[in-house]
């Protein structure tokens, strides 16, 4: 049983066991996405790790610090005529059971929403967005999220955790990227060297 000495802190043991269960226990989906997000503003270069797929269209590449939880995680880096596009997507659940699918899509949105995100060197954002409950018959749904305040530094980003149906199972995931207008996806990398 943790002890509390007189003053009300924590004894030594009791310090010791919280840190064993720390660790043990690892960080957390949020502190996992937020480290991931840190390295946003340099197109995710430092958490990308070695290239899995390569053809004309776009490069695969790991992500060496998968979200808490992850399936799979990986980076996209598409060649376009505007530059290099990276977008992030982590396999976070899947089932052919909707109901436990909406189960997990729903804990990691409630996880993630109000959220306060640390950007290391730019100061911290809260990640909001509203809710959107899944529907069985649509196959789809998706929660959208955005930094706030906007500045700069995120208004083109993007954070969504969707839940879809891909025969003959429910896929729950977290994906990251920049959004210009309606028919554009982009997050320029200005160095073309990886």
């Amino acid at each position: 049983m943790l002890g509390l000495a007189l003053g009300g802190t924590l004894t030594a043991q009791a310090q010791s066991m919280l840190r064993t269960v720390s660790h043990v226990a690892g960080p957390t989906l949020k502190s996992s996405v937020e480290h991931i997000l840190k390295d946003y503003p340099n197109a995710f270069r430092n958490v990308m790790g070695a290239e899995t797929v390569s053809n004309p269209e776009f490069t695969e590449f790991e992500c060496t610090t998968p979200p808490t939880g992850a399936i799979t995680a990986h980076f996209s880096k598409f060649n376009t005529p505007n530059g290099n596009v990276v977008s992030f997507e982590a396999l976070m659940f899947r089932s052919e059971d909707f109901k436990a699918a909406s189960a997990k899509y729903k804990a990691i949105c409630n996880e993630l929403k109000r959220g306060i995100i640390n950007m290391g060197k730019h100061r911290p954002y809260i990640m909001d967005g509203t809710y959107s409950q899944p529907s069985e018959e649509k196959g789809f749904s998706e929660t959208l999220y955005a930094l706030m305040p906007s500045d700069d530094v995120v208004e083109k980003l993007k954070i969504v955790v969707t839940m879809e149906f891909v025969f003959p199972e429910w896929d729950v995931c977290i994906k990251m990227y920049d959004k210009g207008s309606d028919t554009e996806i982009m997050l320029e990398d200005d160095d073309d060297d990886m």
